[in-house]
């Protein structure tokens, strides 16, 4: 059996890197050993990616040559020529991550009005996307017809609000959902999922809030207990939904981890009937968490859906990120922004400092260079198809690793070293036979086995 070979090292001297292949030997064991199983299988995977935020469309729809676009998303969303991206995430409206032209609002809604209530939506439009983000998402889908993309909410507009403001806290207020908005709401995303639907846009998700415990006074927020956000999902969303013929599944939470606000929404029949399932963000580095919630809601799906990179943020790499999401259950695994410019913008706020996304873009001369998000992502992303399984393996001595069985039956094994040195280990594939390989410190390699590969033998 001969086994595929990719590396992205942590200078990235390799990068997505071919090496030679290995033809493996009699079944044999070394220091550090790590297995492949595909007798165990676990859950399927949607895939890998970022978001869509308003900055990192506006600086690839406006900052870069035409051609140099093509070039980039081609490198994201192609799996022949890129990494083969193949689930996102968009903001409905501002988030933290907004490009705001001089003269331009701060924040925005697809219905301001003026801050006057609009209740029957009659001003709703999502016109502000025209520009540049529906451009940039539907160059994406074109490019891979398979990627799942979902969409949420960081604010309602501010007249939906206790507080009046896109803002999670004004004049120290924090703002939450008016008791006689929750209708009106759940129609916004109606609106918003039918207007990107006439623009060729496919939505295949919603979350009703990002990051519902968290209201910040420079950014565009809200809080949503577990116990409203709940009766919004079961009684207004949902129905919705179902009346406008729209099949969008319902992710709930979109937060760091927090078992407690799962079980309040999944442990009410009505609200777990309506739910998809879960999505979490990794900065509180918990995200065994999430095989809690699997072992109590096993039918649900799970998602990492924001992590950010970046010094003092997250606190793992992108290749750290996609084996511990994986590991606890989730379906996949997103990073936050796709790109950002050489200083980590544009952005609105403090939060976030240092955050890296997979594409820099020089605003001043237009060029685009791949930072290691990108060939780390892309060692999942570009070889673990959409519908793989994970299957069973083991790591260990500092090695992490998962493995992967693909729709067309190939396998994939991703390992990370978190070593200071380079370590040599020992893999044993589905005892067929193994074979030995020395990782560098801190470096990606994907082993692959093709289809057609004997399962008995070497």
């Amino acid at each position: 059996m001969t086994i595929g070979v990719i590396l992205t090292t942590s200078d990235l001297s390799q990068a997505l890197t071919p090496q030679p292949s290995i033809v493996m030997g009699p079944v044999s064991s070394g220091a550090v050993n790590l297995t492949v199983d595909d007798t165990k299988a676990f859950q399927t995977i949607d895939g890998f990616g970022a978001s869509f935020t308003d900055t990192s469309t506006y600086l690839l729809e406006n900052r870069l040559s035409a051609a140099t676009r093509n070039r980039v998303m081609n490198e994201l969303f192609s799996r022949g020529t890129g990494i083969g991206l193949s689930l996102m995430r968009v903001p409905m409206g501002s988030s933290d991550y907004t490009a705001t032209p001089p003269g331009s609002p701060t924040t925005y809604s697809y219905d301001d009005n003026g801050g006057a209530a609009d209740p029957t939506l009659a001003n709703f439009s999502t016109a502000h996307d025209d520009a540049y983000v529906i451009p940039v998402i539907k160059q994406a889908q074109a490019l891979n017809p398979s990627m799942k993309l979902f969409a949420n909410t960081w604010s309602p507009p501010a007249w939906m609000k206790t507080n009046n403001s896109m803002l999670g806290k004004s004049k120290g207020v924090a703002g939450t959902l008016k008791s006689d908005a929750y209708s009106p709401l759940a129609q916004y995303f109606v609106k918003f999922l039918q207007e990107y639907k006439a623009e060729g846009v496919k939505v295949w998700g919603a979350t009703p809030q990002n990051e519902p415990r968290v209201a910040r006074p420079d950014y565009a927020g809200m809080k949503f207990r577990a116990s409203d956000e709940s009766t919004f999902i079961k009684n207004y969303l949902a129905p919705a939904l179902s009346r406008a013929g729209l099949n969008t599944v319902i992710l709930g939470v979109d937060d760091t981890l927090d078992t407690r606000f799962a079980d309040r929404l999944l442990k009410d029949s009505a609200t777990n009937k309506a739910l998809y399932g879960t999505a979490w963000h990794c900065y509180h580095n918990d995200m065994q968490k999430m095989a809690a919630i699997h072992s109590s809601f096993p039918e649900k799906k799970l998602y990492e859906s924001e992590c950010s990179t970046g010094p003092g943020i997250a606190p793992m790499n992108a290749s750290q990120i996609a084996l511990e999401s994986t590991f606890n259950w989730a379906s996949g695994a997103l990073l936050w922004n796709l790109a950002l410019d050489t200083k980590g913008g544009p952005k609105m706020g403090t939060g976030c400092r240092n955050c890296t996304g997979l594409v820099t873009i020089d605003q001043a001369t237009g060029n685009a260079a791949y930072t290691d998000n990108y060939y780390q992502l892309g060692q999942f992303s570009k070889f673990v198809v959409p519908g793989a399984t994970r299957i069973g393996s083991s790591d260990g001595h500092g090695i992490w690793a998962q493995a992967y069985r693909n729709p067309d039956g190939g396998e994939v094994m991703v390992a990370y070293n978190n070593n200071r040195s380079a370590t040599t280990f020992t893999t044993t594939w589905n005892g067929c036979g193994s074979f030995s390989y020395s990782l560098p410190s801190h470096a990606t390699v994907t082993f692959t086995r093709n289809v057609g590969a004997r399962r008995h033998g070497s």
